[in-house]
């Protein structure tokens, strides 16, 4: 069977004062094939602190059209773990548990944690649906999430299926130090939504319309280990379509003194 390999050789975050670098290869049978392969290496190489390594290979094998399994082998700080997970699809349930390996731009300690992430969804009559599922700050706490839904027609019949558009305008952009490095877990308050900043220091919101937006820094939510204060920031901001959304910038500086507990 043919392999098909995929690589990002070098990635860089900021994360509290230093760079974390994380090196990904992947390689596989063809995707028509049952079983699939995934070998990756990421390296946290903070200012301050120990240096850490996480390698990690991912075994997956679909067994049936209903049924998968998946095997993760990780060596990290000395020691290595084997994680089982696996998806199962049946007509009123589908469900998938797995091993990942986050980043946790925030987290004290290493930058990489593994979390089991599970994602459950029960169709239990009509259109009615609930999804279950387990996610990760990043601060490294796992949250839960739960939520439920329906489709209904124009008669309030519930057996047909009305489409759902995504809100057409977008606001996005990046926050930085004054040397240049991204933050990641800053938090900004666009219109009425707190919104968060990824690990690569990117936010985006989705609105109805291109009516300009509030936008300020609101350091007081950062998900961060250090203080921060605004050094440049927008009162307001214009959306735009998806495709031509032009991203902000905005600035941060950090002050003396850890965050305190809230």
């Amino acid at each position: 069977m043919p392999v098909w390999p995929c690589a990002m050789p070098y990635t860089r975050w900021a994360r509290r004062g230093g760079r974390t670098r994380g090196v990904w290869a992947r390689a596989g049978v063809s995707p028509a094939g049952p079983i699939a392969g995934e070998f990756s290496i990421l390296a946290s190489d903070p200012a301050a602190g120990e240096s850490s390594t996480n390698v990690s290979v991912t075994i997956s094998e679909r067994l049936t059209q209903r049924l998968a399994l998946t095997q993760v082998i990780t060596r990290a700080s000395g020691h290595t773990s084997i994680s089982l997970g696996g998806e199962l699809v049946t007509n009123p349930v589908r469900a998938r548990i797995e091993y990942r390996t986050m980043f946790v731009p925030v987290a004290s300690g290493n930058a990489f944690q593994q979390a089991m992430i599970v994602q459950t969804e029960i169709l239990p009559a009509g259109n009615l649906r609930f999804n279950v599922g387990t996610h990760v700050r990043p601060d490294g706490r796992v949250f839960y999430r739960i939520s439920a839904g329906t489709w209904l027609n124009s008669s309030g019949v519930n057996n047909s299926v009305t489409p759902v558009r995504m809100p057409r305008y977008m606001i996005r952009g990046r926050v930085i130090d004054e040397e240049g490095e991204t933050v990641a877990g800053a938090a900004l308050r666009i219109g009425k939504e707190l919104v968060f900043t990824n690990s690569e220091g990117e936010f985006f919101v989705r609105v109805k319309n291109d009516a300009a937006q509030d936008i300020r820094i609101e350091t007081g939510e950062f998900l961060t280990v250090h203080r921060y204060e605004g050094v440049r920031q927008l009162e307001r901001v214009t959306p735009a379509e998806a495709v031509q959304a032009v991203p902000v910038t905005l600035v941060v500086r950090r002050i003396a003194g850890p965050r305190t507990s809230r």
